[in-house]
């Protein structure tokens, strides 16, 4: 970024642009970013640049059960201008069904730094959950959210971690044969021992479901918020 009215302090036009950014910019408040820096001062120029540490973090989304993938060749066409086409070979993974789990945090201590506020976690939220049923693309047409499970807790500079590894896929098919959410249960008693554990540290446990998923404990079937307030953990019922 470069600032051509010349300035009297490089420090007063960067906490200028820093501030803007922050104010105008729900991704950066969300996820960090780095933004190079080239201001005109009166005398002469000066350059730097802003960097915030994104208080969310996501780790790679991963398959809860193997998956059958079947590789496709084929050709395709295009025209490079009027009159003119070429061939090209595509290759392509098609991948007929995956339960794929991700896990994040948010940090509160970087929160602070990007001036994240509730409204933009609820957008965060909001964005994960409809984003997900409206990507409509070649590649992703028919993904479904079929769970958002978030833990908020009371204590500070606390977390449990990894609350994606205390879920696990149960199904009466080898994996690689499950092509639909009813072929398989959702197995949580690791969850809900865990979080029971740390009840005195949780504010509450916030859940979407599209009532698809079939939860167990134990393997019997259970209603999974009536299991998480026998275990001592408020839950509310995200409305999306």
């Amino acid at each position: 970024m470069t600032i051509e009215e010349p300035l009297d302090s490089f420090e007063t036009g960067k906490n200028n642009i820093n501030e803007n950014l922050l104010n105008d910019c729900i991704d950066v408040r969300l996820f960090g970013g780095t933004v190079p820096l080239e201001l005109k001062l009166k005398k002469g120029k000066d350059t730097g640049s802003i960097t915030h540490t994104g208080p969310v973090q996501f780790k790679i989304g991963r398959s809860m059960h193997k998956v059958f993938i079947k590789h496709f060749r084929g050709t395709g066409a295009f025209a490079s201008k009027e009159g003119a086409s070429q061939k090209t070979f595509r290759e392509e993974d098609f991948l007929p069904y995956s339960l794929i789990s991700f896990y994040g945090i948010i940090n509160e201590n970087a929160a602070k730094d990007t001036k994240l506020s509730e409204e933009d976690i609820d957008l965060l939220l909001d964005g994960m959950w409809n984003g997900t049923k409206n990507l409509i693309s070649r590649s992703k047409v028919g993904q479904v959210p079929r769970l958002l499970f978030k833990v908020n807790y009371k204590e500070g500079n606390y977390h449990i971690g990894d609350l994606n590894n205390l879920f696990s896929l149960k199904s009466d098919l080898i994996d690689e044969e499950i092509r639909d959410i009813s072929q398989i249960r959702i197995e949580v008693q690791r969850l809900v021992e865990v979080l029971g554990k740390s009840k005195d540290k949780i504010e509450n446990a916030q859940l979407c479901m599209d009532g698809s998923i079939v939860f167990t404990y134990g393997g019997e079937e259970i209603d999974f918020e009536k299991k998480l307030m026998e275990a001592g953990i408020n839950t509310e019922i995200l409305s999306m």
